[in-house]
């Protein structure tokens, strides 16, 4: 989702920045993701409630504030190192627009079930020039175009 955003502005610059004097302040940086995080995975299951992650419990997977959940959403979790000719940094999220297609799609229709291995697709996005959208205060990306 685009939000109304300051000027582009380089990595070196928002390294720069202090978050808590732009708490809701949006920022475009074109970036390409230079490297895929592994130890973190790249999904994981989620309530369908509030997106925590769910806890196998048994044969049944649970939320800690909503209980059992029959049937759990999967959400992309992937961290990427984002990088320009002025530095590098972390950022999560986006993926959804970047890749095309909805986790739940890449988990259940294309087999890649194991939140561990890297799916060749998502590699396949490094080195790729984007314009990514991001908040420093949440340090949420968005991925625009």
């Amino acid at each position: 989702m685009y939000k109304e955003s300051e000027e582009n502005r380089t990595i070196a610059d928002l390294l720069q920045q202090d978050p808590d004097q732009h708490t809701g302040t949006f920022f475009t940086c074109a970036a390409s993701i230079s490297e895929i995080v592994e130890r973190h995975g790249w999904y994981y299951k989620a309530c369908t409630g509030c997106r925590k992650k769910l806890v196998p419990r048994g044969p049944t997977l649970t939320c800690l504030s909503h209980g059992d959940i029959a049937e759990p959403r999967h959400l992309y979790c992937v961290i990427a190192t984002i990088a320009d000719e002025t530095g590098s940094a972390l950022a999560d999220g986006a993926m959804t627009l970047i890749l095309q297609t909805k986790c739940v799609n890449m988990v259940v229709q294309n087999g890649y079930t194991d939140p561990y291995a890297i799916p060749e697709c998502l590699h396949s996005v490094t080195g790729q020039m984007k314009v990514f959208q991001l908040e420093l205060a949440r340090l949420k990306m968005n991925y625009i175009l």
